[in-house]
């Protein structure tokens, strides 16, 4: 029979990779431009960086003079993002509703 040896006295120094990855952002857009009644698909899936672990995604849209489009997609944005805290969820849709007619986002 085996034995093992515990102790609670013990303690370890866990220091950074020598060579850590650095998450490299891809966010792909499903059109530059999106019709009236089209949603607009943002998918970060080209991201990587992570080590072979799950990214955290946090979208945002850049506030502008549209504040009401603004907190439109902002909400959509929240429940993505809350999605799994955030782990895994690299495809966004945003229903046409919620984005401005003739209008321009950036994230």
């Amino acid at each position: 029979s085996g034995a093992s040896l515990f102790t609670m006295n013990e303690t370890f120094v866990v220091d950074q990779p020598s060579n850590p990855t650095v998450p490299s952002a891809n966010l792909v857009a499903s059109s530059a431009s999106v019709g009236v009644c089209d949603d607009l698909i943002l998918n970060g899936a080209g991201a990587t960086g992570s080590g072979g672990r799950y990214l955290i995604y946090n979208y945002s849209v850049v506030p502008n003079d549209d504040t009401t489009m603004v907190a439109n997609v902002s909400a959509v944005l929240k429940v993505a993002n809350a999605a799994r805290n955030g782990y895994g969820k690299f495809r966004v849709n945003i229903p046409s509703e919620t984005m401005p007619k003739n209008g321009e986002m950036l994230f």
